[in-house]
């Protein structure tokens, strides 16, 4: 009696485990091929090599069974990217002192949405986080944004 029962108790501890689809290491590898191929261009943001990627795999999600929570499958969040300028200069003009030149080039760091020329008003500090940039009154003001990094 006793080997029957642990025949039971396997069985339902392995029933689960069945109930979910499997892929094999062939559809697996056909997928992360496409993934990673030259057609999706590194898959980067905002890009419609991203929405082909995001496509793709919805459609597979959807192959295999898996339901989209609420909303979808897609999830909305803010993206910022820094650009890494080779050239880059930042002069800062002060009514009360002379003309000062800043090389900062491995110190600051444009933003994506950043534009170029020349720009006058007072600086304002964004401490640490993009979230707190859309909540300040930039109106006639610069915005230093004051970004942790790891080093």
């Amino acid at each position: 009696m006793k080997p029957d029962l642990i025949f039971v108790v396997a069985l339902l501890l392995s029933y689960p485990c069945s109930v979910y689809g499997e892929i094999s290491q062939k559809e697996l590898r056909t997928h992360l091929t496409y993934l990673a191929s030259d057609r999706l261009q590194g898959r980067k943001g905002g890009t419609i090599y991203e929405k082909k990627a995001a496509r793709y795999i919805k459609k597979c999600f959807r192959q295999y069974g898996l339901q989209p929570p609420k909303g979808g499958f897609l999830q909305s969040f803010p993206l910022y990217e820094l650009k890494y300028l080779k050239k880059f200069q930042f002069e800062l003009f002060s009514p009360y002192t002379s003309k000062r030149a800043y090389h900062l080039e491995n110190k600051l760091y444009p933003l994506s949405f950043s534009g170029s020329g020349t720009a006058s008003g007072f600086l304002t500090f964004v401490k640490n986080s993009f979230f707190t940039l859309g909540k300040k009154n930039l109106r006639n003001k610069i915005a230093v944004l004051l970004h942790p990094t790891p080093s």
